[in-house]
C-alpha cells in the first residue's frame, strides 16, 4: 500500500523547505538539503511552476518562490498534481471484474477509507507541516 508516491513526497518536502526560508530558493540548494536527484527535482519544480504553485525566475539570483499563500497549498493539491489518485486498497475488490462487485465488503470499506485520507489530505497545508517541522526542530 502507497498512500503518497514518490514525486507528491518530493514536491511537498520541497514546498515546505521554500515556505520556511521564505526566499527565492535554487534546485542546487535543494538538492543540497532535501538530498533529492536534481534532474527529477528540476522536472517536478517545472511542473509546479506551471500549475502556479511556484514562481520561477531565471538568471544570477533565479530560482523558486512559492506563488501562493503556504496556508493556501494543502497535501491533496500537489498529490492530484503527481498521482492519478489516491488508493490506499489496491485489489481486485475495487474494480468491475469482481464477480462479488454488488455484495463486497471489503469494496465499501476500502472506499470509507479513501474518503477519510482524501478528507485528511485537504486539510494538510504546507503552513502546518512548515509549524511541524519548527517544532519538531527544537
Amino acid at each position: 500500500m502507497k498512500l503518497i508516491n514518490r514525486n507528491t513526497n518530493y514536491a511537498i518536502r520541497s514546498l515546505i523547505y521554500i515556505a520556511e526560508t521564505q526566499k527565492v530558493v535554487t534546485v542546487s540548494e535543494l538538492v543540497r538539503s532535501l538530498h533529492i536527484p536534481k534532474a527529477l527535482l528540476r522536472r517536478i519544480m517545472q511542473i509546479l511552476s506551471k500549475r502556479n504553485i511556484l514562481k520561477s525566475t531565471r538568471g544570477k539570483n533565479g530560482g523558486f518562490l512559492l506563488n501562493k499563500n503556504p496556508s493556501a497549498i494543502y497535501a491533496m493539491d500537489i498529490a492530484k498534481i503527481f498521482q492519478s489518485d489516491i488508493k490506499p486498497v489496491n485489489c481486485i475488490f475495487m474494480g468491475d471484474a469482481c464477480s462479488n462487485i454488488r455484495h463486497c465488503l471489503i469494496k465499501d470499506k476500502g472506499r470509507k477509507i479513501e474518503k477519510d485520507i482524501a478528507y485528511w489530505l485537504k486539510s494538510i497545508s504546507i503552513l502546518s507541516l512548515v509549524h511541524c517541522a519548527k517544532s519538531s526542530k527544537v
